[in-house]
């Protein structure tokens, strides 16, 4: 090639150049959209939508685990917080048992 010529344009810088053009075409006609009104009311409806949707299935797979007997996340919970009630009172009950046999060992001591 001589020198001050350009080069020809390939296929692949062509290619490039139209996606280039079409990206910043579709980025305004995007951002456009996305300023609307009705863009807003479409997105909060989706959201309501999939808020819905993931409490139909949550409960739904709630229902499943009841109905194959499996303890579930509440049943689980449920059963924690009562072991720790029963832990608690029998820690209670320990040292009230405790106390029973410091005061028989008093008492059965010999006096000096």
């Amino acid at each position: 090639m001589a020198e001050g010529t350009t080069p020809l344009a390939t296929p692949l810088a062509t290619a490039y150049r139209a996606y280039e053009q079409f990206e910043a075409q579709l980025a305004a006609a995007l951002d456009h959209v996305v300023a609307t009104n009705g863009f807003a009311d479409l997105l909060a409806t989706t959201a309501t939508n999939v808020m819905a949707l993931t409490r139909i299935v949550n409960g739904s797979v709630d229902r499943m685990v009841r109905s194959t007997r499996l303890a579930a996340r509440q049943d689980v919970t449920d059963l924690a917080r009562q072991l720790a009630r029963t832990e608690d009172k029998l820690e209670r009950l320990l040292q009230a048992v405790e106390s029973v046999q410091e005061q028989l060992t008093h008492e059965k001591a010999p006096a000096p």
